[in-house]
């Protein structure tokens, strides 16, 4: 859509907006900025266990997913052809939108030991970002949701939470 078609639906003048968006890029990004942070703000605050890092951690990739998934909106960013949104989803942004909901997680399981105490969690949620654009790929995106769980659980969890010996088998 041409940002004069964008100025006209937010009946504003091109200049107006223009002067808050320079780029269909900057566009696309405080658009997905919005979506990111209402979407893990809502994830966030309805997480089963938020104790858990085992079930959150996977409630944090898959929820939004899902919640992407069944927006046209969403979709319509995710698409290829769609420069801009590819852009804006590499975005340092929105791996800071997502650290400001995510981060004080992953800090309460550090000092609880149930992740490692290495992890910087703003590094860490950059790996839960990179999993998550993964997961919406062309390769992954038609797949079940429950490959895409298996995939989390059993690469993603396992490189966050210190495993408990009680947990092992044998």
């Amino acid at each position: 859509m041409p940002m004069a078609e964008v100025a006209e639906l937010a009946n504003v003048t091109r200049s107006t907006l223009y002067r808050y968006y320079p780029t269909r890029e900057a566009l696309v990004l405080a658009v997905i900025l919005a979506r990111y942070d209402d979407v893990y703000d809502q994830v966030v605050q309805g997480l089963s266990d938020p104790l858990d890092p085992r079930s959150s951690l996977v409630e944090l990739i898959l929820v939004p997913l899902s919640m992407l998934e069944a927006h046209p909106l969403n979709l319509a960013l995710l698409q290829p052809a769609r420069g801009a949104g590819d852009h804006a989803l590499r975005s340092e942004a929105l791996v800071e939108a997502a650290a400001r909901h995510i981060g004080p997680l992953l800090e309460s399981w550090q000092h609880a030991g149930r992740v490692h105490d290495d992890l910087d969690p703003l590094e860490a949620v950059r790996w839960l970002h990179t999993v998550s654009l993964t997961l919406v790929s062309p390769e992954w995106r038609d797949a079940p949701m429950s490959e895409k769980r298996r995939f989390v659980e059993q690469y993603l969890v396992r490189a966050f939470v210190v495993t408990d010996p009680a947990d092992e088998p044998g």
